[in-house]
This record gives C-alpha cells, sequence and structure tokens, in this order.
C-alpha cells in the first residue's frame, strides 16, 4: 500500500465520521425540540358579565348580633320578638354559631328575608 492511499483511507474514514455526527445531532435535535405549533389562538368566552358585580353586603334572613356581654346574650337566646320605631314586631330566632365560642356576646338572628333591615335597626 501506498502513503497516497492510506491518507486517502484515513480521510474518507475521517469524513464518513464527521457525516455520521452531523446527521446524528440534527435527528437528535430534531426529535428533543417540539415542532411549532399550528393551533390558533381563540379567545375564552366568559358565562358571566364582564361587568364587576359588587359583594353583597348582607345575607337576607340573617342577623349577627353582639350583645355587650355574655350574661345577656344567654338571657336573650332561643326566640324573641322585637318592637320597632313604628310599633310593629319582628320575631327572631337567636343561636349560637362557631363564633359565639370566640367572642362573648356573638350570636346569629334569623328573621324574615322581607324584614331584615328592620331587625337591624330594631337592634340598635
Amino acid at each position: 500500500m501506498s502513503i497516497f492511499r492510506l491518507s486517502s483511507l484515513k480521510q474518507r474514514l475521517r469524513v464518513g465520521l464527521f457525516f455520521i455526527l452531523c446527521v446524528g445531532l440534527i435527528v437528535t435535535a430534531l426529535l428533543s425540540f417540539p415542532s411549532l405549533s399550528r393551533a390558533k389562538f381563540e379567545p375564552v368566552q366568559s358565562t358571566r358579565s364582564t361587568r364587576k358585580t359588587s359583594p353583597r353586603r348582607f345575607v337576607p334572613g340573617t342577623v349577627l348580633v353582639r350583645y355587650r356581654n355574655e350574661a345577656i346574650a344567654a338571657h336573650r337566646s332561643g326566640s324573641q320578638r322585637m318592637a320597632l320605631a313604628d310599633g310593629q314586631l319582628v320575631s327572631m330566632q337567636l343561636e349560637n354559631f362557631e363564633a359565639s365560642e370566640l367572642i362573648p356576646g356573638l350570636r346569629l338572628a334569623h328573621v324574615a328575608e322581607s324584614e331584615t333591615l328592620n331587625a337591624v335597626a330594631a337592634l340598635r
């Protein structure tokens, strides 16, 4: 074998290895990086109106009452009737709830939904 033939063989081997390495890198890059998505952006349609709703200031039929001390609150538990300024009577059902144990004198009063604001006025 001649020297020229040997160098030619080494050169072919180097070119072949380089070509295989390049093809391997290209295949690896294609498999590891995701392809571009053809999905189109569609805005989400809201079922609610875009206008902001203000939070409710009270729950109809429910009044949070705090007496000055627990003794007065214990005496007034159960069903009660209170007189309004115009002489009408409002009946309410007072009950303990979870926060009653944390805050002395705190009770929950249930009244007719139409009488909620009148009951608040009477309890002041």
